[in-house]
């Protein structure tokens, strides 16, 4: 089972998405096993947890700080179900529940003597590519430097070649 969360911080406004396979349960609070880095003096190194349970899943509150879901306090050791458009609150956070997928069934082999038709293969990459990928790779503030650079290497050799 797979869950998509939006993780509202309240601090700087800002959302992040994530995704989780549910094989276990996911932890999230200040602790470093936290499955998205939580900060706040409020929150429980365990705050709380989500856990695939029986083909639903389910929110358990693992804190005496508080949480909640729906605008419901659950209360320590207390439990809700989640689906999608779910919402979970700690204090600074916000985790809106996007979408919960259960895993695909492995597709059978095929039968002996049987032919599958080939993937086709990727379509081939842009002759640039490799430098595009590879700019991309700085930040804004790397490549204003690389500007500053190369423009003064111009005005350099612009400056040598007319002594």
């Amino acid at each position: 089972m797979t869950i998509e969360l939006t993780v509202e911080t309240e601090a700087d406004r800002s959302e992040r998405p994530y995704q989780f396979p549910l094989e276990s349960d996911l932890v999230f609070g200040r602790g470093p096993e936290s499955a998205v880095p939580l900060d706040g003096t409020a929150l429980s190194r365990e705050h709380f947890s989500l856990r695939a349970d029986n083909g639903d899943v389910r929110v358990y509150d693992l804190s005496s700080n508080g949480t909640w879901h729906n605008g419901q306090r659950l209360g320590k050791g207390g439990s809700a179900a989640v689906a999608s458009g779910s919402v979970i609150e700690i204090m600074g956070y916000r985790f809106v529940v996007r979408d919960i997928r259960a895993k695909r069934a492995a597709e059978p082999p095929p039968a002996p003597g049987k032919r599958v038709p080939a993937e086709p293969p990727p379509p081939p990459k842009p002759l640039l590519a490799p430098v595009s990928d590879f700019w991309n790779g700085f930040t804004g503030f790397e490549k204003t430097m690389l500007w500053v650079a190369a423009a003064t290497a111009a005005l350099l050799a612009a400056y040598l070649s007319s002594n």
